[in-house]
């Protein structure tokens, strides 16, 4: 796991986000696994998401969130490297591995304004 430590800053943020392994999506399969949960942390590198459900180290996903606004929803893909118990939820730590130059800009603009102080940066 040394390896798959951060390497960019991730701020503290609680935004919706819809979830499904990227193998469904790809053959047109939309709806199915399709998952709800809450982007608890958020970085140009990746996503802390909390969830009812529990994915495997490596399954690729597929994530929609809104950070842009607007009635779209932003798409990212991803690769969970991390999967903890938390309470009766679990945090998956999911690392971008596709996202479009626009959203990358958006999540950059938003960790920098939402860092008022030392404390609530999340560096490793």
């Amino acid at each position: 796991m040394e390896e798959e430590r951060r390497q960019h800053l991730r701020v503290s943020t609680r935004i919706p986000v819809i979830f499904r392994g990227l193998s469904l999506w790809s053959l047109g399969i939309s709806s199915a696994g399709l998952r709800e949960g809450t982007i608890h942390n958020l970085g140009v590198g990746g996503v802390q998401v909390s969830t009812d459900a529990l994915l495997p180290v490596n399954t690729r996903l597929f994530l929609q969130f809104n950070l842009l606004g607007g009635s779209g929803a932003d798409l990212a893909h991803g690769r969970v490297v991390e999967a903890l118990p938390h309470g009766n939820r679990y945090l998956l730590s999911v690392v971008f591995t596709e996202v479009n130059e626009k959203l990358l800009q958006a999540i950059d603009d938003f960790v920098i304004t939402s860092t008022p102080n030392e404390s609530q940066k999340l560096l490793l």
